[in-house]
């Protein structure tokens, strides 16, 4: 999958944006890539709540079956509930 197809925008972690990443390693777009998806993957999926927001473009609204893209995320970590009992 070609980086440009990877839409991230996290105001949080700004070591995590793929233009931030794809200069970091030189133009290198599969390293840039692995970068993004090992701490999706690897630290929000197993340690955070994720959250995505979706929102639309103008040019996918009549073409595309389902025109939304991640524009943007929340992690929170997770919390859990203590007994009640």
């Amino acid at each position: 999958m070609p980086l440009t197809k990877v839409l991230i925008t996290v105001k949080t972690y700004p070591t995590l944006s793929a233009k931030y990443c794809l200069t970091r390693h030189g133009g290198n777009e599969e390293k840039a890539l692995l970068d993004v998806r090992t701490k999706y993957f690897d630290d929000f999926a197993k340690t955070k709540d994720l959250y995505f927001f979706l929102g639309t473009t103008q040019a996918h609204h009549h073409v595309s079956h389902n025109p939304f893209i991640i524009i943007g995320t929340f992690h929170p970590k997770i919390e859990t509930q203590a007994k009640l009992f």
